[in-house]
C-alpha cells in the first residue's frame, strides 16, 4: 500500500492558471472613444500528470478605420483537452470596441469578470456577456448578439467576429455604421448598432468543481471623452504572470490604436511561471 500511495502522489499535480483578456479597439474620429480593458481570471486545480490543457490567447480588437468604430478584443483561456466552450477551465473576458461620435458616451464595455460591461450610446446599448448567455446587440439589432466564446459583430461589420483573434470594426457607410464590436469571452458581449453605440465586454469564467483560490475581476471602461484613452486591463500588479503590454483598450481619435492582446500564465507545482502570449493560434501542453 505504501508503494502504491507513493506512485499516486507523484501523478498528482497542482496547477495555477491566470488569464488576461484582450482590449477593445479605439474608434476613428476626432470624437472617437477608447476600447474597453480586458478582464482577469484565475483558479488553482489538481490534475494528473499527463492531462492535456489546451489554451487560446486572445488578440486585441482592431482600431476603426475611415470613421468607423473599433473591434472587440479576443478572450484568453485554458481548457481541458481541447478548446471548446464545454471544456473551459479559466477564461478572461475581452473589452468591447469603442464607437465613433457622441463625446459623452463613446467608450467600449470592459471585459469580465463575472459579467462583461455594457456598451454605451444612444438608443438601447449592447449588453455584456454573462455566465449563461451572450450579450444583446445594440438596439436589439439582428445578428449582433454575443454567443459562446464569441463577441457579437457590430451592425455592418467589417471582418470576422471576436473569438481568440481581434474582433470586427464597424463597417459600411462611415456615417451610418460607427458602432463597436463586442468583446469575446465565456459568453461574448453584444455588438453595437446605429445610432452610435459601443460593444459590450465578454464575461470571464472558472470551472467551479475543484477550483481553489479562484477570482474573476473586471477590467475598466475607456475614458468617456472625445479621443479618449482605452480602459485598463484588470490585475496589472500581478508579479507572476502579467506582461506590461497586455489587455489594455485602444485609444480613440484621428489616429486610433488597436487594443492590446491578452495573455496567459501557468505554474505547475513549485516550478517556474510560464507565460503564453498572442498570436491566437490554439495550442496545448501536458501537465
Amino acid at each position: 500500500m505504501l508503494a502504491t500511495k507513493s506512485i499516486m502522489s507523484r501523478l498528482v499535480r497542482s496547477i495555477i492558471l491566470k488569464a488576461w483578456g484582450g482590449g477593445g479597439g479605439g474608434s476613428d474620429a476626432s470624437d472617437g472613444g477608447g476600447g474597453g480593458g480586458g478582464g482577469y481570471a484565475t483558479a488553482t486545480y489538481t490534475l494528473l500528470a499527463g492531462d492535456v490543457v489546451a489554451y487560446s490567447v486572445g488578440g486585441g480588437g482592431v482600431a476603426g478605420t475611415n470613421g468607423r468604430g473599433g473591434g472587440g478584443g479576443g478572450y484568453a483561456g485554458f481548457f481541458t483537452g481541447s478548446v471548446a466552450h464545454g471544456n473551459a477551465l479559466v477564461i478572461a473576458g475581452a473589452g468591447g470596441g469603442a464607437q465613433r461620435g457622441g463625446a459623452s458616451s463613446v467608450a467600449g464595455g470592459y471585459g469580465g469578470g463575472t459579467t462583461g460591461g455594457p456598451g454605451m450610446g444612444t438608443g438601447t446599448p449592447a449588453t455584456g456577456g454573462t455566465q449563461s448567455a451572450g450579450g444583446t446587440g445594440g438596439n436589439s439589432y439582428a445578428n449582433t448578439n454575443g454567443s459562446a466564446l464569441q463577441g457579437g459583430p457590430p451592425q455592418g461589420a467589417q471582418g470576422t467576429a471576436a473569438t481568440f483573434g481581434g474582433g470586427t470594426q464597424g463597417g459600411g457607410d462611415a456615417v451610418s455604421y460607427t458602432a463597436g464590436g463586442g468583446g469575446a469571452g465565456y459568453y461574448g458581449g453584444g455588438g453595437g448598432a446605429t445610432p452610435q453605440s459601443s460593444g459590450g465586454g465578454g464575461s470571464g469564467y472558472f470551472f467551479p468543481a475543484g477550483a481553489t483560490s479562484s477570482t474573476l475581476t473586471n477590467g475598466s471602461r475607456g475614458t468617456i471623452t472625445s479621443g479618449g484613452a482605452g480602459g485598463i486591463v484588470a490585475n496589472t500588479g500581478d508579479s507572476d504572470g502579467y506582461n506590461a503590454n497586455t489587455g489594455d483598450g485602444g485609444t480613440g481619435g484621428t489616429s486610433p490604436t488597436s487594443g492590446q492582446a491578452g495573455g496567459l500564465a501557468y505554474k505547475i507545482d513549485s516550478g517556474a511561471w510560464v507565460q503564453l502570449t498572442y498570436p491566437g493560434a490554439t495550442s496545448s501542453f501536458a501537465v
